[in-house]
């Protein structure tokens, strides 16, 4: 299993440091990548990178990813008549700020 702590940090679930967690995710099998989706996710995306290209002079200081997407994993839940509905996404943009359809939010980490 997965676990996630307040401050966002990853780690394996072990059973003797349990209290230090605040989510606890379990994993499953993906079909065509060998890294493991989350369970309790309603929509996940299977992805290969197609090409990396560091961005900048001689010392580069940003990348640009380009990938494809092999499969999408998406609850029965919130599929219906060909729509996702009740998804309540929300997106990773840079620093503290996040997303929401039609709104940016920020959101400052805990320290």
């Amino acid at each position: 299993m997965i676990a996630i702590d307040a401050k966002g940090n990853w780690f394996y679930y072990s059973e003797t440091n349990r209290f230090r967690y605040d989510i606890i995710f379990t994993p499953v099998s993906s079909v065509n990548i060998s890294v493991q989706g989350i369970k309790e996710s309603k929509v996940h995306m299977e992805c290969i990178l197609i090409q990396a290209i560091p961005l900048g002079n001689e010392d580069p200081t940003a990348d640009l990813f380009i990938g494809g997407f092999t499969l999408f994993h998406i609850d029965e839940s919130i599929y219906e008549n060909g729509r996702i509905d009740g998804l309540h996404a929300i997106s990773r943009l840079a620093g503290a700020n996040y997303a929401t359809i039609g709104d940016v939010i920020t959101m400052e980490r805990p320290k």
